[in-house]
C-alpha cells in the first residue's frame, strides 16, 4: 500500500499494483485525495475489489436466485 503527498497541490495520491482476471499484472493511480487515510482507504476497497473470486455465483447471487425460483415455478406449472 503506497500513499504519497503532491507537493505542488497537497493532495495525497494512492498507487497499487493488481493481477486482472487474466494473470496480468496492472498499476492503479488514483490522485486528489484530501487526507492520507482517504487514499489508503480508496486503495483498500480497491485492492479488496479486484481480489474477490470472480465466480458467476458470487458476482450475480441475485440473478441466480431469480433463475432458480423462475425455473421452479416453470416446473410447478406444467402440473
Amino acid at each position: 500500500m503506497s500513499a504519497s503527498r503532491d507537493e505542488k497541490t497537497g493532495k495525497w495520491t494512492a498507487q497499487c499494483y493488481y493481477e486482472n482476471w487474466k494473470g496480468e499484472k496492472k498499476h492503479k493511480k488514483k490522485r486528489g485525495f484530501a487526507t492520507k487515510k482517504e487514499a489508503l482507504e480508496w486503495e483498500r476497497e480497491f485492492l479488496k475489489s479486484t481480489s474477490a473470486n470472480m465466480d458467476m455465483r458470487n458476482c450475480f447471487p441475485a440473478k441466480a436466485e431469480d433463475r432458480k425460483q423462475r425455473t421452479l415455478n416453470h416446473f410447478l406449472r406444467r402440473f
